[in-house]
């Protein structure tokens, strides 16, 4: 579930101590656990996918419950929160259940993004960090450096399982965005492909010590009117998911809740745009970094 040490700290320390403390983050813990041997043993996948659910359902009544009363919320923010990213990682498996089918991978984006954001408000609107420390590394894992330091940073791409020409694919990206564009401040787009340049130089930098944190989190940040792009299916906002999903795959092999995703959204984007869009040529790009085959 982690690689970085003080991350790996907290699912085999902290998180056991509190399933022993609080039923519905053990039930949370179970349902990931079952949800992970689905992964694993495909022949018996919708068994432990059906237990999965099982746990996940009696866990979520209780994690309703008390995020809806402001006494509980005081009183169980480290389990409210842990419980918080349970259901994040529940909606990532949703690929086990679909069989990585393209047709719901824009919409189950969509879904991820929206619970991301509401469970990023719920821990500054409601809980208090300073009741949470040792859960810190949680939240620092997923930004552990600054642009500024990024930029000061001998990166190379070859400590990542990314594409080695994504960064020069991203420039591309953005002269395309900007290149019929009004001179104006940073629009919504140019920012959200410099944060996948940020992403690809964290994971860089990071190495095998990467966080899906990093990826994710990008889905925090984007901006409002872009979601509701990609909600219906804008082919601006296809071609941006597009290149994203590239970063996605790239974790697969050291995240296993992130399978399917990434070849996911590129089989749906490639069935969406028309043939003849302006988007094509630079989609192709991302449509050739998957690892099997897309015709």
């Amino acid at each position: 579930m982690a690689t970085r040490p003080d991350v790996l700290h907290i699912w085999q320390t902290i998180i056991p101590q509190s399933c022993y403390e609080n039923d519905f983050v053990l039930h949370g813990i179970l349902a990931l656990s079952a949800a992970h041997k689905a992964y694993l043993l495909s022949g018996n996948r919708q068994l432990y996918l059906n237990l999965s659910d099982y746990h996940f359902n009696i866990g979520s009544e209780t994690f309703r419950s008390q995020l809806s009363d402001e006494d509980e919320r005081k009183r169980n923010q480290k389990p409210l929160f842990l419980f918080g990213g349970v259901v994040i990682i529940h909606i990532l498996t949703s690929t086990l259940r679909t069989h990585n089918s393209e047709s719901d991978a824009i919409e189950n984006l969509v879904r991820l993004a929206r619970a991301i954001k509401g469970f990023r408000v719920i821990i500054f609107s409601c809980l208090s960090w300073s009741a949470m420390t040792d859960l810190a590394a949680l939240d620092s894992g997923s930004r552990p450096f600054t642009s500024k330091e990024l930029g000061e940073m001998d990166l190379s791409i070859r400590n990542t399982n990314l594409p080695c020409d994504i960064l020069e694919a991203l420039e591309d990206l953005q002269a395309f965005q900007t290149k019929d564009a009004l001179p104006e401040p940073e629009s919504p787009y140019e920012k959200a492909t410099l944060g996948l340049t940020d992403i690809v130089k964290t994971l860089a930098a990071c190495g095998v010590f990467s966080e899906a944190g990093i990826v994710l989190r990008w889905l925090y940040f984007l901006d409002a009117d872009i979601l509701a792009d990609i909600e219906t299916l804008q082919p601006s906002a296809l071609l941006l998911v597009a290149y994203f999903a590239v970063i996605l795959a790239s974790m697969e092999k050291t995240v296993w809740y992130l399978n399917g995703w990434g070849e996911a959204i590129i089989r749906q984007v490639d069935q969406l745009l028309q043939e003849d869009s302006k988007e094509r040529s630079i989609f192709a790009w991302a449509k050739q970094q998957m690892p099997h085959r897309i015709p």
